[in-house]
């Protein structure tokens, strides 16, 4: 219970120092709104502070002064929410400025949601994303989740061969996700169009990325553009 209390007054304390909560929050039967629910995960994710490997990949993220107030992002998210989509700012962010607004925000389908997030192995190793290094044959690996199944892509000879093997492989995949969707009726063609220019970026790191970059700028196609 204790802990529990320690865990409610932290956020509590971090929502009072960057937020301003001037809506209500909860129903008429007490349960949390879903914009509140929304809105204090992102100021959690970008101001609590933690090093957890799942939070440090905000440490970069911002969130527009016009959001930093509870009733303007309420307008926002009312107009724009879908049940059952999560929020996503990095499709129509720049790949290394990544801002929680309304003009950088949307609601994606869940499937397009993990198609950008893509792989987590740069998490753990100084390669690439979607990159591993094998044991066997002293090469790289290159592989993804496509429609909830992981994809080997195939082996190379260096990392920089095996992203750009990984990156040509996701831009399929998140352009056939675009057509899927748009052709349902499902996204807008705004999102369809941000997806079709989406960039995978090799590194979170944008000095690692430029290098990498001009490291394979001759052999990269398409041509990369952050």
């Amino acid at each position: 219970m204790r802990t529990k209390e320690r865990h409610t007054n932290k956020r509590a304390g971090f929502i009072r120092k960057y937020g301003i909560t001037d809506t209500p929050t909860r129903d008429g039967s007490g349960k949390l709104l879903k914009y509140y629910v929304v809105w204090q995960d992102m100021l959690k994710r970008c101001y609590s502070g933690s090093t957890r490997p799942g939070q440090r990949a905000y440490a970069s993220v911002s969130i527009c002064p016009e959001w930093h107030r509870l009733s303007n992002f309420k307008v926002w998210f009312e107009a724009n929410y879908v049940e059952g989509r999560s929020i996503d700012k990095d499709l129509l962010s720049p790949p290394f400025a990544k801002v929680y607004s309304p003009d950088t925000c949307c609601f994606l389908p869940p499937a397009i949601n993990a198609a950008l997030e893509g792989s987590k192995l740069e998490r753990k190793r100084k390669l690439p994303v979607g990159v591993a290094k094998t044991c066997r044959c002293n090469s790289y690996r290159a592989r993804r989740t496509r429609y909830g199944c992981e994809n080997s892509i195939g082996c190379y000879p260096t990392p920089e061969q095996a992203f750009l093997a990984y990156r040509a492989f996701t831009k399929a995949y998140i352009s056939e996700l675009a057509e899927s969707y748009y052709a349902r009726g499902l996204i807008s063609d705004r999102i369809r169009q941000a997806l079709h220019r989406y960039e995978i970026v090799p590194y979170r790191d944008k000095q690692m990325t430029i290098q990498f970059i001009m490291d394979t700028i001759f052999i990269a196609n398409p041509p990369f553009r952050i």
